[in-house]
């Protein structure tokens, strides 16, 4: 049965306060790489991202978005367009699970814009994405300190029924954490993606979900340099109740990044919709109790 988004929407409650998305803007580069995402509204979109490059570099990204439900983001074109000329994304993945990625490409110094265009269903999906530039003069690979497991909690506003999160984690190995609630039962979709370029390297460890449905693993699509995850939706049902979504690995001195989405649709509890032999009991159940009553009232 389709639900109308509106239900969907009214369906889930989740606290907005350290929501972990962001709308399309200036990318912060200061680390040399950083995640992505929108959620954009439905219709045909076309959402920048705006950067500086300031010295000769090699730049390399890739976005992911999964299919859930009604939500459904169907890219048209992601480019990367400025002084060096325009670099364009190529599908490294179809539906369900959409992937697009950019090899690395060499970018002259100015001001550039990444632009992903395309189709966002009614029910209004999110994507994420990764994105890394490296000087020429510094590509090189850098093996990862050893520290102390960073942990960082953010809560995703799921409010429209998706939402997309990323983060650029200290080096070494780390342990992210986003959490996110539940008031009635739902079906979970979702996918990240981290670049390795140079000495910008993401390893994931581990990508889980925990909650009072249980404990739900994420499996690898592809590894370096487009490293995607994403979860079996088919073991994702999932009942009322708070949920974390840990990411755990290994980033490198050059401090990668990565970018993921989540996607939300209704599901109804079990027993909520009877079998058809429980509604032919019950219809001859009433059957009997009228014929009661009109006996009890001849008399």
């Amino acid at each position: 049965m389709r639900v109308p988004i509106a239900i969907l929407a009214s369906t889930f409650v989740f606290c907005l306060a350290g929501e972990a998305t962001a709308t399309p803007g200036p990318l912060d580069l200061s680390t040399g790489s950083t995640g992505f995402g929108s959620t954009p509204s439905a219709g045909a979109f076309s959402d920048p991202y705006t950067f500086i490059v300031s010295s000769t570099s090699l730049v390399s990204a890739s976005v992911i978005s999964a299919v859930n439900g009604l939500q459904d983001v169907d890219f048209g074109a992601i480019s990367i367009s400025g002084p060096g000329g325009v670099f364009s994304f190529s599908q490294a993945r179809p539906d369900p699970i959409e992937s697009w990625v950019l090899p690395a490409v060499t970018l002259t110094p100015g001001s550039y814009t990444l632009r992903a265009t395309g189709i966002n269903s009614a029910a209004a999906n999110s994507y994420g994405g990764s994105f890394a530039v490296a000087p020429i003069a510094a590509v090189t690979r850098v093996a990862p300190q050893t520290v102390g497991p960073q942990a960082l909690v953010g809560l995703l506003d799921l409010s429209s029924g998706s939402s997309s999160f990323f983060n650029t984690p200290v080096a070494g190995s780390f342990a992210d954490t986003f959490a996110f609630s539940l008031v009635t039962p739902g079906i979970l979709d979702a996918a990240l993606t981290s670049v390795q370029l140079g000495a910008q390297d993401i390893d994931f460890t581990s990508i889980d979900i925990n909650g009072p449905a249980g404990h739900f693993l994420f499996s690898p699509l592809s590894f370096d340099p487009f490293e995607a995850w994403a979860l079996d939706p088919a073991s994702t049902n999932l009942i009322p109740g708070m949920y974390t979504l840990t990411v755990r690995g290994i980033n490198s001195a050059g401090v990668g990044s990565y970018g993921g989405m989540l996607a939300l649709s209704p599901n109804a509890a079990p027993g909520v919709v009877p079998e058809p032999d429980t509604v032919a009991l019950l219809a001859v159940a009433g059957l009997l109790g009228m014929a009661a009553r009109r006996r009890r009232g001849q008399r």
